[in-house]
């Protein structure tokens, strides 16, 4: 998360009224820094947050620390569909993966 506080380099981020106005508790969390965690996801709750993505070099699993491997859930294969006990010719799945409602 970028700090509302900090100085941001001219034509870069937003200005006057657009910028966030976080709670105290929020505030607090960037401790004098220009960036911060998202942890609380409840920055998110706030309309102007500006989120900096931070990309990694050459590995990112490694460089990150974190796991990047994790599965990717695919309707053919799952259990979805038995868990709300409803058939899968149903229910279309095609805007789920494509973002597109009817």
């Amino acid at each position: 998360m970028k700090n509302p506080e900090a100085p941001s380099p001219p034509g870069v981020g937003l200005r006057g009224s657009r910028k966030v106005q976080l709670p105290a508790a929020l505030r607090a969390t960037f401790h004098g820094r220009r960036f911060a965690p998202l942890d609380p996801p409840a920055f998110l709750d706030h309309p102007g947050t500006e989120v900096v993505l931070v990309g990694a070099a050459y590995d990112a699993s490694a460089e990150l620390r974190l796991d990047l491997d994790a599965e990717v859930e695919r309707a053919e294969r799952s259990t979805i569909f038995g868990d709300l006990r409803i058939g899968r010719r149903e229910r279309p799945v095609t805007p789920l993966f494509e973002g597109k409602w009817a």
